[in-house]
């Protein structure tokens, strides 16, 4: 917040600013929360003038006043809920995929994630990239044809998959590497600038690592943690679930969502039919 100056009233001379910095009034928030008699009484500025300072600050500084039922229409509006083609898995994701925010699909190699995104969707345009500057240039340009509204792919464009994070990040991570929280931080600020500010729904895998006393976590550490907004964990179906391992089973349970509690979970079967719901026998 800017600090007060002459210039912004005509009211705020050189010496009334010399009296309010004297009791530790520096900025504009300073000033207009101060009580305005409290304040003639300490800065010894007549009462009139500190209120038409203050007039003038909150009409050049306040935000405009909305109205909810507005603000909920507009919200509703632009709200898009994309199936994943399975009931259960939608159930537990509170719908399906939200556009505005950015959902991760969590598992260890070989536990679906990649396959259940492919037959989540029918049409999907692939964009191969082969390292983090690659993807973060193909970042970049998709925000700029949308805002450009370049063609009538990007004016519709709803939804990005990126499939997987885990290894265009690895190489730069660890060891002797410098850049790789710098890269990771700038591709995190992407994804949710994208889910943000051009509402799409952003889907993001990524791997598991082995943690501290065997325990099994998303791998990019802490601070991959605040990106996603829904974080979903696909895991291998324990032996006392009575699911085979061998026909697609899965897991699905909630490690972080702004809807739901974590640590729910069901039962999905990953198959080339696509992506079904498993009901257990009693």
């Amino acid at each position: 917040m800017p600090t007060l100056y002459k210039a912004l009233s005509l009211f705020l001379e050189a010496d009334k600013i010399n009296n309010l910095k004297k009791i530790g009034i520096h900025n504009i928030i300073e000033f207009v929360e101060k009580d305005p008699e409290l304040l003639c009484c300490q800065s010894k500025i007549s009462y009139k003038d500190i209120v038409k300072i203050r007039n003038v600050l909150l009409a050049q500084y306040s935000a405009l006043p909305q109205n909810g039922s507005d603000l909920y229409e507009t919200c509703i509006s632009s709200l898009a809920i994309f199936s994943t083609g399975c009931e259960r898995l939608d159930s537990l994701l509170d719908g399906g995929i939200f556009n505005g925010e950015v959902t991760e699909f969590v598992g260890p190699p070989a536990s679906g994630k990649s396959q259940h995104i492919d037959t989540a969707l029918k049409k999907v345009y692939c964009c191969p990239v082969h390292d983090i500057f690659q993807l973060l240039q193909l970042l970049e340009n998709i925000s700029f044809n949308i805002s450009q509204q370049t063609g009538s792919f990007h004016s519709e464009l709803q939804l990005i998959i990126l499939d997987a994070v885990t290894p265009v990040l690895a190489p730069h991570i660890g060891g002797k590497q410098m850049d790789g929280l710098g890269l990771m931080v700038r591709l995190s600020q992407q994804l949710m600038f994208l889910a943000s500010e051009h509402l799409l729904a952003i889907v993001v895998c990524n791997n598991t690592v082995q943690g501290e006393k065997g325990i099994i976590k998303p791998a990019l550490g802490r601070y991959w943690q605040h990106v996603a907004s829904v974080s979903l964990k696909l895991d291998l179906p324990e032996e006392r679930s009575g699911l085979t391992k061998m026909e697609g089973y899965r897991e699905a349970s909630i490690l972080k969502s702004c809807r739901r509690a974590t640590g729910q979970s069901t039962s999905i079967r990953l198959s080339s039919k696509g992506v079904e719901g498993v009901h257990h026998k009693s």
